[in-house]
């Protein structure tokens, strides 16, 4: 590939990111590049427009992007992985000074609806059906006169038919929650119609809380792909998680786990945690419960090789649940607990990584307090919708709040 100039990413020439209301974006954090949208032209008219040739040409001379922030700062806070570093290792050959290349997608993302049976707080609308509601009441990323449910047209699905080839290695579907998306069993029966299926890997962010839709079992699905990788939508255990992931039902998401892990051990089922203001404090626990009770081995990096078995992301916006916005007395005494568990952990354990990067991240600026505050005053807005007390798990944040007397 082209020297890795910390910049210059392989997605733009094999990767697309189709999101529920047709934007097509390079990735799915890039999403402020935006190609075009399949409800005014094609997939590969999106491929070869003006913004997608100048954005390839961007990276071609390093010039750092605005958009491209979420992975500069994963491999920052993440042992310098990101989806760019990832994407690049992969299909770093396929980089080429043609900036309008033929289109021949290696790897698609999409989202073809934001259905979704859980509302997580540093979620929405537009990911999320089950916070349409919500949303609407708080005047929160709900369009005035918009449907609850955003889907691809079925223009827009009949094309995605069409550019699934030989060429495609892998296939990656998130949330809303794609294992309850109708268009992703009718994208994976056509695959295996075509015969293509045991060429393609599956990938997904999934909140786990089905494994079946209709009289469909995913695992007789999966069973006839390549490979299948499964990054599961977890944070915490118990209330916490149950809060910032609502509408989640913690004991349902361990059977699955445990059933995808008995009946297909082949499948790689990872945690993809969402590192919050929220769930910080509780890292070492989790991980502990991960490793107890899910099985999740800190001492081995399992086929691909490379691959982390703790997954993360630390969150960076909304910015009121970003640990960064901590206040300093909160970040202090958060740092001597993570610190402790640390520093008791084998100097090989995987587990030190992830609270490395949690202390790294936490403590890489100075917070800034308004985002902090008004976070508490959103989620007391919805603590009163949802029947919740953000009060009773986070006392130590009580000092801080706007609105109390």
């Amino acid at each position: 590939m082209k020297e890795d100039n910390g910049v210059i990413c392989a997605a733009p020439w094999v990767h697309l990111y189709i999101h529920p209301d047709g934007q097509v974006n390079p990735c799915c954090t890039a999403q402020s590049i935006n190609y075009g949208n399949t409800n005014e032209m094609s997939v590969q008219d999106a491929w070869r427009s003006d913004t997608a040739s100048n954005f390839r040409q961007d990276l071609l001379d390093g010039k750092l992007q605005d958009a491209c922030k979420f992975c500069y700062n994963q491999e920052k806070f993440g042992n310098g992985n990101s989806l760019r570093t990832r994407l690049n290792n992969d299909y770093g050959e396929l980089i080429t000074d043609n900036t309008k290349p033929d289109f021949a997608l290696r790897y698609l993302d999409i989202r073809s609806s934001n259905m979704c049976n859980m509302a997580c707080v540093m979620c929405g609308h537009a990911l999320s059906s089950s916070w349409y509601e919500d949303g609407s009441a708080l005047k929160y990323q709900v369009k005035e006169g918009a449907s609850k449910f955003i889907t691809l047209s079925n223009n827009t699905e009949q094309d995605i038919l069409t550019i699934i080839d030989n060429k495609l290695e892998v296939i990656y579907f998130a949330g809303g929650e794609p294992l309850m998306t109708p268009y992703h069993y009718t994208l994976l029966n056509e695959v295996v119609r075509r015969g293509l299926a045991p060429n393609i890997k599956l990938e997904y962010n999934t909140n786990l809380s089905t494994l079946k839709y209709k009289k469909i079992d995913i695992l007789d699905l999966w069973k006839q792909f390549k490979w299948v990788s499964i990054r599961a939508s977890i944070d915490a255990v118990d209330d916490i998680g149950e809060y910032q992931r609502y509408g989640s039902n913690w004991e349902k998401i361990v059977k699955n786990w445990h059933t995808i892990k008995n009946e297909m051990p082949e499948v790689h089922v990872l945690p993809q945690i969402t590192i919050t203001n929220l769930s910080i404090r509780n890292i070492p626990k989790f991980l502990d419960y991960l490793v107890d009770q899910m099985h999740v081995d800190p001492f081995h990096w399992r086929e691909p090789k490379g691959s982390q078995q703790f997954t993360y992301n630390m969150a960076v916006e909304p910015q009121r649940f970003s640990s960064v916005n901590l206040p300093k007395p909160i970040k202090d005494m958060y740092t001597v607990e993570l610190s402790e568990y640390r520093d008791n952990l084998d100097i090989a354990d995987e587990r030190r990584n992830v609270v490395d990067a949690c202390l790294e991240h936490m403590n890489s600026a100075d917070p800034d307090l308004w985002h902090f505050r008004n976070g508490l005053k959103f989620l007391s807005k919805l603590d009163i919708r949802r029947n919740n007390s953000w009060k009773k798990l986070w006392p130590e944040f009580m000092e801080y709040d706007i609105d109390k007397n």
